[in-house]
């Protein structure tokens, strides 16, 4: 079965890893790490699309894979695996053929070489150091689409130190209402009883072209700003929080200045983005899905994104970074949120388990996955794609546990509607199918426009199990 021609995408944080500053190395390894691995050893191509910066995504999930492969003799594997952070702006890969990669790859104990992959990778002797990325490991061409001109980063820069100053001074003169809204504990905007001031990330990136090392920014960031996040009631805060007005304020302060091609938008949890316009989780994915041809074929009615399934924990209506990726035809999304009142509800997300969330629930899908694409009786069949058949048993099994565990019972007029869809699924008239799509897209269109007014939980939100 076709397992090659397949692409798994994901966001990091809370996706992939845990945060839990304790644990998140053990949860890793030891848990959706090893179906990550196992994934690219039955042939996926693995891509990590995250807002984190360079140093963040390289010395903490690279440095966890690296481990993990090198404990395994699997060290081979790396270049099944494709990096893209600063909100989406710089793209790294691991070549495998690389001159001293190579050696190592060739050796049969791969576990003491540790800290030499992570000296070719990133340049670092101690492997307890804030690693980043070596610049020849950087894709020049890609990075060239997303970077921003100096002059325009200066104007930028300007417009947040203004924008900085007059959200301490809201903070400030209403900090007493605040408390009462917000978490102000949250280390991630206080340290002890003060918050933190917010301050701007331009996050240089040094690549090599013809030869020539080069400096760029891709994204600026202004940190920690009061999200919903921090919120006592989150569901109360969303798109009212203070981080949403001040992204509303900085978008009219680059508009006004002749910058409207940039955009600004919520970054991670405390954290305001601002790039390229163009540049979201959806431009680099839709890159990724491109650059390794793993594109589907609409003459064989496989929409761009059939051969690809993300997981994200940000897949919000409106708020959420990882929201954009829903856009892609025929992407499979898994929504993994802890929240899942805000999922939209739309035929392409799913929603693994009301009971798992965040990594647990990537960890689950992604068994599932393995499960099948390692079945004795599914490898013998090479005309199908193991993404097809992951999809067929996860639907199937989804539509039968509704349809017999459901405590809801069902009008007469709703198992009448039931059957119209059904008739047009199974007739073998290219039409009847045709408009089975229609009707999808349309009911997709129509969910899209009522989530902006009211809260609508997602399709399969509504199922029991783990």
């Amino acid at each position: 079965m076709e397992t090659k021609h397949a692409l798994i995408a994901a966001d990091v944080d809370k996706t992939i890893l845990s945060q839990n500053k304790n644990d998140e190395a053990f949860d890793f390894i030891n848990g959706v790490g090893h179906e990550l691995i196992t994934a690219a050893r039955n042939g996926f191509k693995i891509a990590f699309i995250t807002g984190n910066s360079m140093e963040q995504l390289t010395s903490r999930l690279l440095k966890l894979l690296v481990e993990a492969l090198c404990n395994g003799d699997q060290l081979k594997l790396v270049s099944n695996f494709h990096f893209i952070c600063n909100a989406g702006g710089v793209y790294f890969h691991i070549n495998g053929q690389h001159d001293e990669l190579r050696k190592i790859i060739n050796k049969t104990n791969q576990k003491e070489s540790f800290s030499e992959v992570m000296r070719i990778l990133t340049g670092a002797l101690d492997k307890d150091n804030y690693f980043s990325i070596c610049p020849e490991f950087i894709d020049p061409c890609y990075l060239k689409k997303t970077m921003i001109a100096q002059d325009e980063v200066d104007a930028i820069k300007k417009i947040l130190t203004e924008r900085a100053k007059s959200y301490c001074a809201t903070i400030e003169k209403n900090l007493d209402r605040i408390s009462k809204i917000y978490d102000l504990s949250n280390d991630t905007v206080a340290s002890g009883n003060n918050l933190i001031v917010p301050f701007i990330e331009d996050r240089p990136v040094v690549y090599i072209k013809n030869g020539v090392e080069h400096t760029a920014s891709v994204q600026l960031t202004l940190k920690p700003v009061l999200s919903f996040h921090q919120g006592k009631d989150k569901n109360k805060l969303f798109e009212k929080d203070y981080r949403t007005s001040v992204v509303q304020q900085i978008q009219t302060q680059l508009d006004r200045e002749g910058l409207g091609h940039f955009i600004a938008r919520p970054g991670g949890r405390s954290s305001i983005d601002v790039t390229l316009a163009k540049l979201d989780k959806a431009y680099a994915l839709e890159f990724i899905i491109d650059h390794l041809n793993l594109q589907g074929q609409e003459r064989n009615g496989r929409h761009f994104g059939s051969n690809t399934i993300y997981f994200g924990d940000e897949v919000i209506v409106g708020g959420g970074n990882d929201y954009p990726v829903t856009r892609i035809p025929g992407l499979l999304t898994f929504a993994v949120n802890r929240n899942i009142d805000r999922i939209p509800c739309l035929a392409s997300v799913f929603v693994p388990s009301a009971i798992i969330q965040e990594v647990e629930a990537t960890k689950s899908i992604l068994r599932k996955l393995n499960d099948i694409a390692e079945d004795p009786k599914m490898r013998l069949n090479k005309n199908r794609f193991v993404l097809d058949v992951f999809k067929e048993n996860l639907f199937k099994a989804r539509i039968l546990k509704k349809i017999t565990n459901n405590p809801v019972q069902l009008e007469a007029h709703n198992w009448q509607t039931l059957n119209a869809f059904v008739s047009l699924m199974f007739r073998n008239d290219p039409h009847a199918k045709a408009w089975l799509n229609i009707l999808v897209d349309e009911l997709d269109s129509i969910m899209l426009q009522l989530s902006d007014r009211s809260r609508i939980s997602a399709y399969g939100a509504s199922h029991h199990d783990a």
